[in-house]
This record gives C-alpha cells, sequence and structure tokens, in this order.
C-alpha cells in the first residue's frame, strides 16, 4: 500500500498492529497562481504575500487544509478558501482558471494538465513523504520490495523510474475518483484526516 502521512495524523504501528511504515520521497509544497496573476513573475513568494488572495484547497478534515491553515497561521493570516475541491488535480484546474492561489505538491503542481504558475514557497512549509505502509508479519510484494529498495549508483528515490510511474498511476487514478468541484463558504474546523 502506497500512502501520505500527514503532520497530526498517528499512522498505526506497533506491535499491536503490526504495520510499518517507510518514507520513500520527500514531497515539497509550492504556490501555484493562474499563469496571469499580478505576482506569476516572480519566482520565490512568501505565503503572505498571498493574503489577500482567494484559496483553492482540499476539504478541512484533509491533510493539505491543515497545512495550508497551519503555515498561515505562522504568517500571521486566516487564508480564505472559497473553493473546496476533492483532488489536486481539481485544484489545478481552479487555479488555471483563475478562481484562486492553492498550495500544491510539486509532482501535482509540475505534472501535465492545466497552465499554471509555480512558485517556490518562503519557507516552505513541511509536505509528509510517500511512503510504504506494510504488514509486518507478511512478506512484501515484489514492487514493494522494489519501492522499498534504497538508491544506488544511476537510481535516486525522487527520480527513479519506478517512483515516476507509482506517482503517474497515482495521480491518473485519483482524477478519475475525483467529484467535480464545488463552491462553499469558509468555515469549519481544519482536522487532520489525511491528504486526500
Amino acid at each position: 500500500m502506497v500512502a501520505t502521512r500527514c503532520p497530526g495524523v498517528p499512522v498505526l504501528t506497533g506491535s499491536s498492529y503490526r504495520l510499518g511504515e517507510e518514507a520513500l520521497v520527500d514531497e515539497q509544497l509550492v504556490l501555484v497562481t493562474p499563469p496571469e496573476h499580478r505576482l506569476a513573475p516572480t519566482p520565490r513568494l512568501a505565503l503572505a504575500d498571498l493574503r489577500d488572495e482567494p484559496f483553492v484547497c482540499l476539504p478541512p478534515d484533509s491533510g493539505l487544509r491543515t497545512i495550508v491553515k497551519e503555515a498561515a497561521d505562522a504568517e500571521g493570516f486566516e487564508p480564505s478558501v472559497p473553493f473546496e475541491t476533492h483532488g489536486p488535480n481539481s485544484i489545478r484546474e481552479l487555479v488555471s482558471a483563475s478562481l484562486g492561489v492553492a498550495l500544491l505538491a510539486r509532482s501535482a503542481a509540475s505534472s501535465p494538465g492545466p497552465p499554471v504558475t509555480i512558485h517556490t514557497v518562503d519557507p516552505t512549509p513541511a509536505h509528509p513523504p510517500i511512503g510504504l505502509i506494510h504488514h509486518r508479519d507478511r512478506r512484501l510484494s515484489p514492487a514493494a520490495q522494489t519501492c522499498r529498495r534504497p538508491p544506488g549508483p544511476g537510481r535516486s528515490q525522487g527520480s527513479s523510474r519506478l517512483t515516476n510511474l507509482l506517482r503517474r498511476r497515482w495521480w491518473r487514478s485519483a482524477r478519475a475518483r475525483e467529484r467535480p468541484p464545488t463552491g462553499c463558504a469558509t468555515g469549519g474546523a481544519a482536522g487532520g484526516s489525511g491528504v486526500r
């Protein structure tokens, strides 16, 4: 099972659950803006530079929403989130349509899709790594063993063919599962049940 661990969400580990977890690939958050946005020419931005902008994000119970809220709190503002959606591809589509700005994983922001401008965030909010969660008492499948193999000559975790293949397949399947985006009012408690 490939999963993402979110801040504040415990992954059930230990002998009572017999589950193990291993980080496989680090992920970085970036700011995305519409190509014609006033800050599009600026490659590096602070989140506070966008304090008056509408944000597009996942629902309040998602890990990404928690990360956005905590990063904005650290910069001294409450983000306005007039549009929520259920996946990174929809976030990108809404930003490309000039409905807001967003924090997004670099892999989602730089994958094929509607045009957006990618900015480095300073300081960069932490994003959980993509990881492997497995049953400790069972043998790993050959695919899981390949993912787990440490980098060697000519193979780095962030750029291996297998990692890129897994990312492409995961994003494709995530897009197929997405519900259409919905507009909604801001509010609600920002939980942390996981990045969707």
